[in-house]
């Protein structure tokens, strides 16, 4: 904090009979920390108001650097009520005549006055927001999170977010950095810094400034969060009557938690089939799914499945698995990886054990499109036995997500499931239709 010394704040002269301090040259310190004192204060008040609605802090700040220089490149803090000790190494004077506080005047780095700066400045001065310029003139400003399917999402101040078509707009301001994906698949991380003297948008990355047309954007969304998580919960059921009636019904659940450079898949199933009011089938299938991102796009895997469905006497399937991904696309709005591993299978079938070798391939898909208002999925794996038992298994899920509200949504998915070797009296194939409502968090 800094104190201003009022003119007639002085010390008595008899206090100095014992000192060969001179009065004189402490009271013009004084008077020289009050002037500067003043003057800073002026200066900090100047670039408060030159700050409201900038939208660069950066020349401002380095300009108060600049000027604080000239008021003595000090800055002014009260050290309270000294003891003796400090008195006398500091100022000379006895303790008789310490004065209320005591000043002193230290040289100040430019980067500690950069740090004032930020301290003394709203957040909101300091950070710009974001700028759609429209063709028609309009200026939208607000936080952009992504360029999709030729569309801008931006959410300004006063509304949620919504929004506009690529065409209509004639270029973007912003000093954040984008993911940005061009039509030719080139990726580059970079600021969308207005339009050139052709009206053509400019990206500025870390080393050049390149001038692209907005048809060429492609994709952009904000970088990626070090820890991000999300998930689906859906229920699906499935009513057929005639001859026979039968109904089917799914519980489904799948989580994707990343930290850094570990990502961990988890996806929970429970389906149930009945005909003519029997059980014929009661299928648990658990996946947990560790990939460590150790070099983009490629990725190391370890997976574990449990299966089991106490109708057709399989008790338990157990597969871990080790193997090499690769993530084709990972954003927020298309996702697609593929891996292959190697493992063992171990089942428990009518109260037998067998063991098996087995390759692993598995793919996983989403997109979305029309904004956020559908996405397609499909998942796919495919286990095949090397040794022990002859099996080879393969289970899809294909669907098409229809967004309802923010967090609700209805769901269509397909099913197919096919062994080459079923276990007991199982048929070789399952398909399930099924039409449900999810949440996504």
């Amino acid at each position: 904090m800094i104190h201003d010394r009022p003119a007639n704040d002085v010390i008595p002269d008899e206090c100095y009979e014992n000192t060969s301090t001179d009065i004189n040259e402490y009271r013009a310190l004084v008077a020289e920390s009050t002037t500067a004192a003043a003057e800073l204060r002026l200066l900090v008040q100047s670039v408060r108001e030159l700050l409201a609605g900038a939208s660069d802090a950066t020349p401002l700040v380095d300009a108060l650097v600049e000027a604080e220089t000239t008021v003595g490149d000090r800055v002014f803090l009260q050290v309270g009520r000294p003891d003796l000790h400090l008195l006398h190494s500091v100022a000379g004077l006895p303790v008789c005549c310490r004065p209320a506080f005591f000043e002193v005047s230290i040289p100040m780095p430019d980067v500690i006055m950069k740090l004032l700066i930020v301290a003394i400045l709203p957040a909101s001065q300091v950070v710009s927001a974001d700028v759609l310029v429209l063709k028609n003139g309009d200026r939208i400003s607000g936080e952009i999170s992504r360029i999709w399917d030729s569309e801008v999402s931006i959410e300004p101040e006063y509304a949620d977010e919504f929004s506009v078509d690529l065409s209509a707009v004639d270029h973007i301001e912003s000093g954040r950095d984008f993911e940005i994906e061009l039509d030719d698949g080139t990726k580059i991380v970079g600021q969308l810094a207005g339009a050139d003297s052709d009206g053509r948008q400019i990206l500025n990355t870390e080393s050049d400034s390149v001038s692209v047309g907005l048809e060429e954007l492609f994709e952009l969304d904000e970088p990626e969060k070090a820890f991000d998580w999300g998930g689906n919960i859906e229920f699906s059921a499935a009513l057929n009557s005639g001859n026979t009636e039968s109904y089917n019904t799914k519980l489904r659940a799948d989580g994707t938690v990343r930290f850094n450079d570990h990502r961990h898949i988890g996806e929970v199933t429970n389906f149930k089939e009945e005909l003519d009011g029997d059980v014929t089938q009661e299928h648990d299938l658990f996946k947990y799914n560790y990939n460590w991102l150790f070099r983009d796009p490629w990725f190391f895997s370890a997976q574990l499945t449990f299966e089991r469905d106490p109708i057709i006497e399989l008790d338990s399937r157990v597969i871990v698995s080790a193997g090499l991904g690769w993530d084709i696309w990972v954003t927020p709005r298309r996702n697609l990886s593929v891996q292959i591993g190697v493992g063992s299978q171990f089942e428990e079938i009518a109260d037998k054990s067998q063991e098996s070798g087995v390759w692993i391939w598995s793919l996983r898909y989403r997109q979305d499109f029309f904004g956020d208002d559908l996405e397609l999925y499909h998942n796919n794996s495919i286990a095949s036995n090397f040794s022990g038992r002859a099996n080879t298994s393969y289970k899809t899920t294909t669907g098409l997500r229809f967004e309802i509200t923010d967090l609700l949504y209805a769901n269509l998915s397909l099913d197919y499931d096919y062994e080459t070797d079923p276990v007991n009296f199982a048929e070789n194939e399952d398909v399930a239709l099924l039409i449900g409502l999810g949440a996504e968090f």
